[in-house]
């Protein structure tokens, strides 16, 4: 705010070349963490520093030009500003994605009501509750949930019904599953319900 009602003045040419340095080394370096930063998110984190540390150049750079042509110094704090606030709302995603990851919170690529759907279309689940899904790390989900069997089973057919439903489970991004078995519908002989 001091520097709005009193801009100092700047060399705007050693500003512009110092800007574009930091363009191009910034600008390689967030490229080279692109692919990783769609499955990691402290990846998505490097990547999205290094990328808005060359939007903050690319800030310096146009505040320097116009300093240069024009001698208005006040262009590089209405330029901070404008960045600051491009820093925000682009980083507000990854803080809200990192705080559910803290927060054993469902991640956001995964539909809690389609993975329960699906395990509830296998047919031997006649219903499915107390169903948890959180993130491991950025790359890992997992879920725990209990299994309401349409009739009683082996324990041999249960292993089978857990494979099949960490198979199609796998497909949706979760890659560690735990299934319990609530036997309310289990109206055999003890013996034959292990």
């Amino acid at each position: 705010f001091e520097r709005l009602s009193n801009p100092p003045e700047m060399a705007g040419t050693a500003i512009m070349i110092t800007a574009f340095i930091g363009v191009i080394i910034n600008g390689v370096s967030a490229f080279l963490f692109y692919k990783g930063q769609q499955t990691d998110i402290n990846i998505k984190g490097a990547f999205l520093h290094l990328l808005l540390d060359a939007l903050v150049s690319v800030g310096v750079i146009v505040s320097g030009a116009i300093m240069y042509f024009t001698g208005w110094y006040i262009a590089d704090p209405i330029s901070s500003f404008m960045v600051g606030i491009v820093i925000l709302f682009s980083t507000w995603g990854l803080l809200k994605e990192s705080v559910k990851l803290i927060l054993d919170g469902v991640p956001q690529n995964i539909n809690q009501a389609h993975i329960q759907q699906l395990i509830e279309q296998h047919p031997m689940v006649e219903s499915v509750h107390h169903l948890h899904i959180w993130a491991l790390s950025s790359a890992q989900n997992a879920l725990t949930a209990h299994l309401v069997l349409k009739e009683c089973i082996t324990l041999k057919e249960f292993m089978i019904i857990k494979a099949e439903l960490k198979h199609t489970l796998s497909h949706e991004g979760i890659t560690h599953s735990t299934f319990e078995i609530d036997t309310e519908n289990c109206h055999c002989k003890e013996e034959n319900c292990n």
